[in-house]
C-alpha cells in the first residue's frame, strides 16, 4: 500500500468515527498493522503521532460546531473529552486561546474532508481556521527567516499578558537584535526571575503601563493620541524601521490602507524576507512571518491582552490563519533595522506621556479612562449594589481587573529603574515604590474576594474595603505622577 492510500484510509476512518473514543489498537487492526508499525509509519509520514492527529481533528470538528453556536459542554462530550475543562485545555494547547476567547470563528456550512490533494499542498491547510504548524509543513510556504531565537533559562519568565509590548519584545529578538534578559532576584516576591527588560521598556514607551484595560495601537491608530508618537517611539527606540498603513482617519499613517490591495502588499513584502504586523479592531495582533502561496493562508503568531505572550521561538510556535482579512485596522510593515533613537530621548518622552495619562482629567472613550477617571469609574462599578446580586457576580469588576493593573504597574516600575540609568540613580524611587504598592494592593483585593473567599464580593462590607484600597491606589498614582513631573522639570529636556 502506498503512503497516499495508507493516509487516506486512516483519515477516512478517523472522520467516520470522530465522535467515538478512537484507540490506536483499533485503527491498527483496521489497517492490518501492528500498533508499533502503524504508529511509526503514521508519524514518519505526517510529522505527528496518531493520537496528536486525532485530538487535532476532533478540535477541528469542535471549531465547526462552536462556530455554529453549539455550547462548549455539549461539544466536549460529543467528541469524547472527559470534561469541558479537559476539552478547553486541549483547545488552548493547540490554538493558543480558550474556546470562549478564540477570535477566528466563522459560520461554516460544512467541514471539509481531508483528501490527499489538500494534504500534499499543505498538511491540513484548508481545513483549519488556525492550526499549529507541523513538521515538514513549511515546504509550501513563503517564510521569513528567523534571525534570533531566545535561549531557554531555568529561571521563570514572568507572564507577558500585554499583547503589544510582548510582541514588540519578540520582534526585536526575531530581527536578530540582542534581547536584554537579566537574572534578577526580585525582593517584593522573594524569588529569582528571568527579567525581560525589553518588555518592561515597551510597557512604558507604549504608555500601556500607565492605564487599565488599554492597548496602544487602538489609541494611536484609531484615536490619534499623541499624534502617533508613542507608536513611533516603540519602533525607533529599538532600532526597527517600519511603515504604517492605516485608514484615512489615522493622522500618523505613512500610507493609506486600501483593502483590495492588502493581499498583494503582504505577498510582496514577505518576498523581501521581512515580517509584518496585522492589527485588528479587537485587541489582536498577528506577527506574520509567512504565507501559503496557493491559498493565501498566513503563518503568524498571535498576541493579545490576557494571554501568555511569552513564546519567542516564532517559527516554532507560529500557526496558520485562513480567515485573517476581516476587521483589519492597520498593517505595520517591518523594513529592517536601523540606529536606535537616543535612549534618554525615548525615555523622557515615555515619562512625559505617562505623566499626562496619570493626571488626565478629560473623559476618554475607554470604559475606565485614565488618571482619576480610571479610579472613579472602577469605584462606581463596585459601589453599585445592582452589579452584585447573584453568584455569577462574585468576580465582577475584580477579575481580571486586579491582575491587569498589577502587571501594568509592576513592570512599568521596572522601567523606572532603567530610566534612572539616564537621569540619575534614585530619582524615580518614589514612583517605583508607589507602583509596586499598587501591585501589592491588587493582591490584597485578590485575597479578599477570590480563592477561598469566593463570593465575599457580594457583601457590602467587603466592597467598602475594596473601595478604600482603590482610593489608596489613586493617591499612589498621584505620588508617582508628582515624582515623574519633578524629574521631567529637573533632569529632562526633549
Amino acid at each position: 500500500m502506498n503512503k497516499e492510500n495508507f493516509l487516506q484510509q486512516v483519515f477516512n476512518y478517523i472522520d467516520e468515527n470522530i465522535s467515538e473514543c478512537i484507540a490506536i489498537d483499533k485503527i491498527s487492526e483496521y489497517m492490518h498493522y501492528s500498533i508499533y508499525h502503524f504508529s511509526r509509519t503514521f508519524t514518519e509520514l505526517t510529522g505527528m503521532s496518531p493520537m496528536r492527529y486525532i485530538t487535532l481533528r476532533k478540535l477541528q470538528y469542535a471549531i465547526f460546531n462552536l462556530s455554529n453556536s453549539e455550547k462548549v459542554v455539549d461539544v466536549a462530550l460529543k467528541y469524547g473529552f472527559d470534561t469541558p475543562e479537559g476539552f478547553s485545555k486541549a483547545f488552548k494547547n493547540f490554538y493558543g486561546y480558550s474556546p470562549a476567547k478564540y477570535p477566528f470563528y466563522d459560520k461554516l456550512n460544512h467541514l471539509q474532508k481531508i483528501d490527499m490533494t489538500v494534504f500534499n499542498n499543505f498538511f491540513g491547510g484548508s481545513i483549519m481556521t488556525s492550526q499549529p504548524v507541523q513538521k515538514g509543513a513549511l515546504k509550501s510556504l513563503l517564510t521569513v527567516a528567523e534571525k534570533g531565537v531566545r535561549k531557554k533559562s531555568k529561571e521563570k519568565l514572568p507572564t507577558h499578558a500585554m499583547g503589544f509590548p510582548a510582541m514588540m519584545s519578540a520582534i526585536k529578538t526575531f530581527m536578530g537584535l540582542d534581547p536584554r534578559m537579566q537574572i534578577h532576584f526580585h525582593e517584593p516576591y522573594n524569588k529569582t526571575f528571568l527579567w525581560d527588560l525589553d518588555y518592561y521598556f515597551q510597557m512604558a514607551v507604549s504608555t500601556e503601563g500607565f492605564g487599565l484595560f488599554y492597548d496602544l495601537p487602538q489609541t494611536a491608530i484609531a484615536n490619534n493620541y499623541w499624534n502617533g508618537e508613542a507608536l513611533k517611539d516603540c519602533f525607533t527606540g529599538e532600532g526597527i524601521k517600519y511603515r504604517l498603513f492605516a485608514e484615512e482617519k489615522c493622522i500618523s499613517k505613512d500610507e493609506m490602507l486600501i483593502p483590495e490591495n492588502i493581499n498583494n502588499l503582504i505577498h510582496k513584502h514577505l518576498k523581501k524576507n521581512l515580517p509584518l504586523i496585522i492589527i485588528y479592531n479587537a485587541n489582536l495582533y498577528l506577527f506574520v512571518t509567512g504565507i501559503c502561496e496557493n491559498n493565501m493562508q498566513l503563518l503568524a503568531f498571535p498576541f493579545s491582552d490576557g494571554n501568555n505572550n511569552g513564546a519567542f521561538e516564532m517559527q516554532k510556535n507560529s500557526r496558520l490563519y485562513q480567515n485573517w482579512n476581516d476587521n483589519i485596522g492597520a498593517i505595520i510593515f517591518i523594513d529592517g533595522i536601523c540606529e536606535p533613537a537616543p535612549r534618554k530621548e525615548i525615555i523622557t518622552k515615555a515619562l512625559r506621556r505617562g505623566y499626562e495619562m496619570l493626571t488626565e482629567t478629560k473623559p476618554t472613550y475607554y470604559e475606565y479612562g485614565f488618571g482619576d477617571n480610571l479610579y472613579k469609574s472602577w469605584i462606581s462599578f463596585i459601589d453599585n449594589d445592582e452589579n452584585y446580586k447573584t453568584k455569577k457576580d462574585s468576580q465582577r469588576y475584580i477579575s481580571p481587573e486586579w491582575c491587569d493593573m498589577a502587571e501594568r504597574r509592576a513592570f512599568t516600575a521596572e522601567f523606572f529603574l532603567e530610566a534612572e540609568e539616564y537621569i540619575g540613580q534614585g530619582k524615580l524611587k518614589s514612583a517605583y515604590d508607589s507602583f509596586y504598592q499598587i501591585t501589592d494592593n491588587m493582591k490584597k483585593i485578590h485575597g479578599l474576594v477570590l480563592g477561598k473567599n469566593m463570593g465575599k464580593l457580594l457583601e457590602r462590607e467587603t466592597r467598602n474595603i475594596i473601595i478604600s484600597i482603590l482610593n489608596q491606589c489613586k493617591d499612589l498614582d498621584h505620588t508617582a505622577a508628582e515624582n515623574i513631573k519633578f524629574v521631567l522639570d529637573e533632569c529632562c529636556t526633549v
